[in-house]
């Protein structure tokens, strides 16, 4: 807002065309009502410390304002953004949210997607006074905004009007959204760069291909927003819509896509909301067979299919081992653990969930089975189902038939690896080759391990020994571990990964 002004005892700020003299005398006259007249578009808010009040107005179709009231006092601002800078929690009004995502309203009343912000109106008097409020709606005019619709209404039924997109499906989704409304569906041209893969658009320009299919396009970034929701209560329907969407069923496009930009809004609200599902902890050092081992996790970049998966774990092991120094592996045999996970996501075995459709006996499972089955949504159901067969799938949680579903954020099933042994034992022969001499003499051995428990082991590590250092699951968030025998002492106490140094800084 401008700067405030002082006249007759009250304090104004105005945004727009007006007379601010004019408008304190109507106030002092008239009283709230005085200060929405004349044909010209302004917002203002005035404060009158005789009275104790607070008054926001629009008049017109104003600029917009909006207010929020606190502990301490009442905040206005011409946007939210200030408002929660201002300190006004970032909570959602779950009532406004359901009702844009099945209709697609909103800005038409005075409440907002923020539970502790309300907007005024065009043409709308609040007066906030002693903790009362009083809105007082003026009758609308046919001004300028009006005029401007009809004109834009008209062009675009004339197709005189179109709009022009860069690479990318986010932004034409959006205009399909917003051209679907009340009167129906209206066609807007669209000049773009490129839909591809898209039947219904061409390199030069084309009409705004149906929601759905841009939809369907963008499917990647759909699900990793849909299947693990944060607004409440809305995992059923988010799945529901996204397993319609995706098997070629009924679905209404425009509510998926608001649903979509609901989710990302969510995550951009400050302060972050908590995680969903709180990551599991484990302690480093641990007790397997009747000796006492330390396990450093090791993050990594994200594998991806088709990576030399040996010679890249066995980098990040050899790195490890440099920052910890000799002392670390040269008195006792070392392990290393390795995820079942990245093994399976570099041999191709992920089945993102828009290729899996969820048939009724794995859509009963979801809804039906026990907690424990670890069927968490229909389409981790179905993968099982296909393995083991229903009863089975009934019976036993996923994680024994080594199936984990999709983590948060992320889009995909993931199956358990094949030939896990023999993976291991490419792992030893990689660190042969990159492990110096004396480092790779007390090597024990490699396991792969996975939601089922120990998928395959190589070398001297035995099999129960592997389960019992992996009972906490300590690959749950790192797909390696260097697991080390005893307590050792290690440079600078890193003890929660390897230090990122050379690989011949830590030698001695």
């Amino acid at each position: 807002m401008p700067a405030i002004h002082e006249h007759g005892g009250v304090a104004l700020a105005l945004d727009g065309i007006a007379e601010v003299r004019a408008l304190a005398a109507e106030y002092a006259s008239r009283g709230a009502a005085g200060l929405v007249s004349g044909a010209e578009p302004y917002a203002l808010i005035l404060a009158d410390p005789a009275r104790g009040a607070l008054v926001l107005a629009r008049n017109g179709d104003g600029p917009p304002l909006y207010y929020a009231e606190t502990a301490g006092g009442v905040l206005a601002a011409s946007e939210p953004g200030a408002l929660l800078a201002a300190g006004v929690p970032a909570e959602p009004d779950e009532g406004m949210v359901a009702r844009f995502i099945a209709t697609g309203a909103c800005d038409d009343t005075a409440a907002t997607f923020y539970a502790g912000i309300r907007r005024v109106l065009p043409g709308e008097v609040v007066e906030i006074a002693g903790g009362t409020r009083t809105r007082k709606p003026v009758a609308a005019r046919d001004g300028a905004g009006r005029f401007a619709r009809s004109v834009l209404d008209a062009a675009i039924g004339r197709g005189r009007i179109g709009v022009r997109f860069g690479h990318g499906l986010a932004g034409a989704a959006a205009v399909g959204a917003a051209l679907t409304g009340p009167e129906g569906r209206r066609t807007l041209t669209v000049y773009s760069a490129s839909f591809p893969g898209l039947t219904t658009a061409h390199a030069t320009h084309s009409l705004l291909p149906p929601l759905r299919e841009v939809l369907v396009r963008m499917r990647g970034e759909l699900a990793g927003a849909l299947l693990d929701p944060l607004l409440p209560g809305a995992r059923r329907p988010s799945w529901d819509a996204l397993a319609a969407l995706f098997g070629g069923g009924q679905v209404e496009a425009g509510a998926v896509f608001r649903r979509y930009m609901v989710e990302r809004w969510l995550r951009t609200l400050s302060p972050a909301r908590p995680a969903r599902r709180p990551q599991r902890t484990f302690e480093a050092e641990a007790k397997a067979g009747g000796a006492q081992w330390t396990r450093v996790p090791l993050s990594t970049e994200v594998f991806s299919a088709g990576d030399k998966l040996p010679e890249k774990v066995a980098w990040y092991v050899s790195e490890c081992l440099a920052g910890l120094g000799r002392k670390a592996y040269r008195r006792a045999r070392w392990h290393v653990l390795l995820a079942a996970r990245p093994v399976a996501v570099v041999q191709g075995r992920v089945r993102p969930v828009w290729e899996i459709r969820p048939g009724a006996a794995a859509r009963a499972l979801h809804r039906w089975a026990r907690p424990a089955a670890g069927l968490h949504d229909p389409w981790t159901a179905q993968v099982v189902v296909e393995r083991v067969g229903p009863l089975r799938a009934a019976v036993g949680p996923a994680a024994v038939h080594g199936v984990r579903g999709p983590r948060p954020g992320g889009v995909a099933v993931v199956l358990p690896p094949e030939e896990p042994a023999r993976v291991a034992a490419d792992v030893l022969a990689a660190l042969r080759t990159a492990l110096p001499e004396e480092a790779y003499a007390t090597l024990g051995g490699c396991a792969v391990v996975g939601a089922a428990g120990v998928a395959g082991v190589a070398g001297e590590l035995d099999a129960a020994l592997a389960a019992e250092l992996c009972e906490d699951d300590p690959l749950a968030t790192h797909p390696i571990a260097v697991v080390l025998s005893g307590s050792p002492a290690r440079k600078g106490e890193r003890r929660n990964g390897p230090a990122r140094s050379s690989r011949t800084a830590g030698r001695k």
